[in-house]
């Protein structure tokens, strides 16, 4: 149904292409109990690192060259969304 809707809208669905990649031991025992912990596959977290290097390049290039992290989002001046889980705030 989605490619027959792609066709008739005069696009075509991405093309994927695979890849393959050997890990050291404990980035592969992190990335198996991050994607056990959130729900997700592993190649989804390796999904949004991606995304997060893609991204920081994007704004290097727009002169925006630093990544930091704050306690308060009300600092924040461009925000990555959906990368992490963020943790509940405990209350004061």
């Amino acid at each position: 149904m989605f490619k027959v809707l792609l066709e008739i809208i005069g696009m075509r669905k991405p093309e994927k292409v695979r890849w393959t990649m050997t890990l050291s031991a404990d980035i592969s025992e992190w990335l198996e109990r991050t994607a056990r912990e959130e729900g997700v596959k592993p190649k989804d977290i390796i999904r949004r690192g991606l995304s997060a290097v893609k991204l920081a390049q994007e704004q290097w290039e727009a002169g925006r060259p630093y990544i930091g992290f704050v306690d308060d989002p009300a600092k924040l001046d461009l925000q990555f969304v959906g990368l992490v889980n963020a943790p509940e705030k405990k209350a004061a």
